[in-house]
């Protein structure tokens, strides 16, 4: 009896966790990098054609993403830019200001604070 009382409590303690929790849908932007840059204070900057982005800092953390990190993504998107190949980049819907639901709607010269995720495609 304890334990049917116990998993009844359970299951709707978990049914509860669900519909309270926020739907985060991700998206993800794909197209060729036309600009790859990084500025005198490190934050570097990409564009695939949905505006120019700030992805992160070479010196500092920029969120979860380190300066190792970040110089890893540079020389990826730069790599990416000069071989015409495309980037993918994934992207939290989460509720910050910068970004929307769709590349479009994250703006120009903005940072990304929900950007996760870079992938170099095969042409």
């Amino acid at each position: 009896m304890k334990n049917s009382t116990l998993t009844k409590t359970f299951l709707a303690a978990m049914l509860g966790l669900l519909v309270a929790s926020p739907s985060y849908a991700n998206f993800s932007c794909t197209g060729k990098s036309n600009i790859v840059g990084v500025s005198t204070n490190g934050t570097v900057y990409v564009s695939i054609g949905f505006g120019i982005w700030e992805i992160c800092n070479i010196n500092s953390a920029t969120g979860s993403l380190t300066p190792d990190v970040c110089k890893s993504l540079y020389a990826a998107m730069l790599a990416a830019n000069k071989s015409n190949t495309s980037l993918r980049m994934y992207f939290n819907n989460a509720t910050d200001s910068n970004n929307g639901p769709s590349c479009s709607a994250i703006g120009n010269w903005v940072g990304t604070p929900s950007f996760y995720d870079l992938e170099t495609l095969a042409n």
